[in-house]
């Protein structure tokens, strides 16, 4: 193909590739593995499924007059990217969640499944609690 002609729309339908199509087996299965193998390896660094890492989300959600160091209820997706790093969290939003996670709510990590590793990525299996706000406007 030619694109010196900055046809941009063809280029963008050459790369056009099937949608794969995938039944709820296959999805039930692909998440059930990597969900172990993420638990598999946070125990071989020595986590118990009820120890808890610190992470941090960056938000563009209002959390009203929040201040830094007030914590505040939380009701998460079903499955959320979190980082290991508060920096790199605060360039996803203009406010700065911190919480702590039990590891058996680890869905994965950029190591064992979803995620960035420029991004310290964790994805997390949703739910409600407590979170302190690290960072707000």
């Amino acid at each position: 193909m030619d694109y010196r002609k900055n046809d941009i729309k063809t280029a963008i339908d050459d790369w056009k590739a099937p949608i794969p199509s995938f039944d709820d087996d296959f999805i039930k299965t692909s998440l059930n593995a990597m969900y172990d193998n993420t638990q598999e390896q946070l125990a071989k660094q020595g986590l118990k499924p009820d120890d808890e890492i610190t992470l941090f989300r960056g938000v563009n959600t209002d959390i009203g007059n929040m201040q830094p160091g007030q914590s505040m209820k939380y009701k998460g997706n079903a499955a959320e990217s979190w980082s290991l790093s508060a920096s790199t969290a605060s360039s996803f939003g203009h406010a700065v969640l911190m919480s702590k996670v039990k590891a058996k709510n680890i869905l994965s990590t950029f190591a064992s499944g979803f995620g960035c590793m420029n991004e310290q990525e964790v994805v997390i299996l949703g739910g409600e609690g407590s979170v302190v706000v690290v960072r707000s406007k």
